[in-house]
């Protein structure tokens, strides 16, 4: 087995290649210079499995530039089941909760009825169809991705609490946060298997509520934070460019269930960022 990790400076990319490292799995990653997925005109001729990292993931810009999210999130994702399919290679694709509308207030299931309230998860979806149709891929979807890398919710929090005395964070919104180590490690035992998962770190929370988490664990560790108070504020207040769905909460029983799982608390893997 050796993977091609697409995407390699992105977090979940740098999370697989951390992981595979660790578990001496032979890959190799590529930067978008390198292999541009919306015009692909290299790929490796000894990998066994595509584990696509890369994506469209600006949820407000996608807004103001659906093509760019079109391109990415969607004739990237063809052009990669028509090399899987040329080449006989597994493929594996994530997408997200944004595809829900939020309206269940019960944790989505993998066959649950989408509707994408954003050009985000709009071009998500359709990049989903296609791999309906592909019976070698592994489609799953995750929420409220954050790592050691790159830019995500509790590196910003931690960076602004450095530097601001005030934050005001959205409470009605609700999700299940995911560390993209954990997320890397059961895609990789999830590889045999094709169909749709849903993956996501045990705990759901509200964004205002992980802010708070991160502020004491910060201070807990020593971080000098020099937030004093965290604002709870409404999505409609907060204001913003793409609309969010209010619970997005994933059910992750189907991908438990396969592989004997015990899920990992979100905790833990904030513990590890903040080390």
């Amino acid at each position: 087995m050796k993977l091609w990790i697409i995407g390699k400076k992105g977090m979940l990319a740098k999370a697989f290649q951390r992981v595979c490292d660790q578990k001496k799995i032979a890959y190799i990653a590529t930067s978008k210079e390198e292999a541009n997925i919306t015009d692909l005109e290299m790929s490796p001729d000894d990998c066994t499995h595509v584990i696509n990292c890369s994506g469209y993931t600006n949820v407000d810009g996608a807004e103001s530039d659906p093509e760019g999210a079109y391109s990415l999130n969607v004739q990237g994702v063809k052009n990669l089941i028509c090399l899987a399919r040329q080449k006989g290679l597994k493929l594996v694709h994530f997408s997200t909760d944004y595809v829900f509308d939020g309206k269940k207030n019960a944790p989505y299931l993998e066959e649950d009825v989408c509707v994408p309230l954003s050009v985000y998860g709009k071009t998500k979806r359709e990049g989903e169809v296609l791999l309906e149709d592909f019976s070698n891929s592994l489609l799953i979807r995750t929420s409220w991705l954050f790592g050691r890398d790159g830019n995500n919710f509790a590196k910003t929090m931690l960076k602004l609490m450095r530097e601001k005395k005030e934050l005001q964070v959205v409470a009605d919104q609700r999700g299940r946060p995911t560390f993209a180590e954990d997320l890397a490690e059961v895609t990789l035992k999830l590889l045999p298997y094709s169909g749709t998962f849903h993956f996501a770190n045990h705990g759901v929370v509200s964004w205002y509520e992980w802010a708070q988490c991160i502020s004491d664990m910060a201070r807990e560790k020593g971080h000098p934070i020099t937030c004093e108070k965290i604002f709870p504020l409404t999505t409609e207040a907060f204001g913003r460019e793409a609309t969010r769905p209010l619970y997005s909460v994933l059910a992750t029983q189907k991908i438990e269930n396969l592989l004997n799982l015990k899920l990992n608390h979100w905790s833990e893997g904030l513990q590890k960022i903040l080390c």
